[in-house]
């Protein structure tokens, strides 16, 4: 089992064997279900022309008491004859009855010879012993069954067909049953089951063979690879694997046989650098102790440069407060300009504004002024037409005066025409009082447009006067904004000025912090110098100790590429 072939031959020869018992039952249970089928639907068909032989009301009529009657005979000639004709073994009725609360089922009429031996003929009232499940369910469900395939030991292979009997009024009076012959078919299928078996089994050993052949094919370059790669193990670089397969195998032989390649080569790297690395070694050790006389000269050196260094550290702070002290007094002039470009910025804004004002004021004058001098205009139309008024509510005085004194007249002359003329005394009446709430209405107006002549005749008076006043105005106005318009313009200069000189001063500004940032700088780098040039000198005599440490490295070094070559020794390349 713990081979790679018996486990495949086992796997697949187990799975071989489940697939032929599967396909081997099923063929069998697929052949069988088809003979019954067909066996039973030709058994059902007979079972059917059958009843349709049989007259219900006389059917009805027989029973066990009554013996064998005229009609059971000729039934049972009947059944007989197409017995014989569509070759059936048996076809008969049956009957059933309760006793004793348990169903009884027995033979009516059996369609078999006059001379057919007893043991093979079932008389009236003859009982069925057993109790076949398609028999009991076509007297159940009273509808045609077709039972199984069959073979018992006194009636041999049969397969049966049950088709339900009524009666006139739709009532179930017995069933007739049709036995098909299958002894030469039951014979056939079990031939045919045998031989079943027999391929069944043969494909079985073919495949189990085919499984065996195929993997031994499969691990025999296994095999083989197992065999070099046991050489590799011993050490042996120069196998070759002959492999010209093309499946995973052959991947897999030639990736190996890439491998031993790719590791030989590394190996004989190995062995090359070994032997550079002892001749390199050697040289180290010689350049080593060449390097430690010169680190002690260098440290000699390093301390006058250290001593130098701090010298030019001294003189660096100096020069670096001077140049801190003229930054702060450059800042501060940078401050002073830019608070006054500030100032003078915010005045020109302002100065701005106030000429902007003055453009709107100048605007709102003029508009003033055309309002004013429109509203004069309309005031001395409106003095005219107060006049004409006047004049239209005189007219309309001495038209109510009229009215008044024709109404008068109307009265008299209605007074004069006795009781016939009182309804137009009543309607003088009327037309009297309205000429006089005209008149009086008139005189009213009159003094409402007197009022009015005379406001209006002041209210043009003022508004002369206030459109002298605002042409004033409006030259004061614009004088003034002609000043603010210098005023601006001048700023604008100033404000120019101011800018520039900001500038420059920022820029004067920043070039000082420049100049301290680098002073700052050279002081930062001659301290780092000085400091390295100190921890160079301090540190050279460690270097002197570690290129002695160096001189003992490399003659282990050659002392381990001696141990490294023997070991390259061992590979066959």
């Amino acid at each position: 089992m713990n081979r790679l072939l018996t486990r495949m031959v086992l796997f697949f020869s187990c799975l071989i064997l489940a697939a032929g018992a599967v396909l081997g039952i099923t063929i069998y249970r697929s052949s069988t279900g088809l003979v019954e089928s067909s066996l039973g639907a030709q058994a059902r068909l007979v079972a059917e022309n059958a009843a349709k032989l049989i007259d219900p009301k006389e059917y009805a009529k027989l029973s066990v008491e009554a013996g064998e009657t005229e009609y059971y005979s000729k039934l049972r000639a009947q059944l007989n004859e197409l017995r014989e004709t569509n070759g059936l073994k048996y076809l008969y009725t049956l009957a059933k009855k309760e006793q004793d609360g348990k169903s009884i089922y027995y033979y009516m009429v059996d369609g078999a010879p006059l001379d057919v031996d007893s043991e093979d003929f079932s008389a009236m009232g003859d009982p069925e012993e057993n109790e076949y499940p398609g028999m009991v369910k076509a007297f159940e469900e009273g509808k045609p069954q077709t039972g199984e395939l069959t073979n018992d030991p006194d009636y041999g292979a049969t397969i049966t067909a049950y088709v339900p009997l009524t009666g006139a009024d739709g009532k179930m009076i017995g069933v007739v049953g049709a036995d098909f012959d299958a002894t030469a078919v039951y014979a056939l299928m079990d031939s045919n089951r045998k031989t079943t078996l027999y391929v069944t089994l043969g494909v079985i050993a073919a495949g189990i063979l085919l499984v065996v052949l195929l993997a031994n094919y499969l691990t025999r370059p296994l095999l083989q690879l197992t065999s070099q790669v046991a050489k590799v193990r011993e050490g042996d670089m120069t196998v070759v694997i002959p492999m010209t397969r093309k499946d995973e195998i052959g991947h897999l032989a030639q990736t190996f046989q890439q491998l031993v390649t790719n590791t030989r080569t590394v190996i004989r790297g190995m062995r090359d650098s070994s032997e550079r690395l002892l001749k390199a070694s050697e040289g180290v050790s010689e350049h080593a102790r060449s390097t430690t006389e010169a680190s002690r000269l260098i440290a000699l050196s390093m301390q006058d440069a250290s001593d130098g260094a701090n010298t030019q550290v001294l003189r660096s702070a100096d020069m670096t407060k001077a140049v801190e002290g003229m930054t702060d007094s450059m800042l501060r002039i940078t401050e002073s300009t830019a608070i006054v470009a500030d100032v003078a910025q915010e005045t020109m804004e302002q100065t701005g504004k106030g000429h902007s004002l003055i453009k709107q004021a100048m605007s709102e004058m003029e508009t003033v002024n055309d309002t004013a001098a429109h509203m004069l205009k309309a005031t001395k139309r409106l003095e005219s037409r107060s006049g004409e008024i006047g004049e239209i509510t005189n007219v309309l005085s001495a038209i109510a005066q009229q009215t008044n004194l024709l109404a008068l007249n109307a009265a008299i002359e209605a007074s004069h025409a006795g009781e016939h003329g009182r309804g137009f005394a009543v309607v003088a009446a009327e037309v009297r009082k309205l000429a006089t709430q005209s008149h009086e209405s008139a005189a009213q107006i009159g003094e409402l447009i007197a009022t009015v002549l005379e406001q209006t005749s002041q209210l043009s008076s003022g508004m002369e006067s206030n459109s002298a006043k605002i042409s004033a105005g409006l030259h004061l106005v614009r004088d003034a904004g002609a000043s603010f318009h210098s005023i601006l313009t001048g700023l604008e200069k100033v404000n120019e000025q101011l800018q520039e000189v900001s500038a420059a001063s920022e820029q004067v500004s920043a070039e000082s912090e420049e100049v301290a940032a680098s002073v700052e700088e050279m002081e930062r780098i001659s301290r780092q110098a000085a400091l390295h040039f100190e921890g160079i000198a301090s540190n050279s005599a460690a270097q002197i100790v570690s290129m002695d440490e160096v001189s003992t490295s490399a003659e282990s070094m050659r002392t381990m590429s001696n141990e490294l070559t023997e070991l390259n020794k061992r590979f066959i390349v």
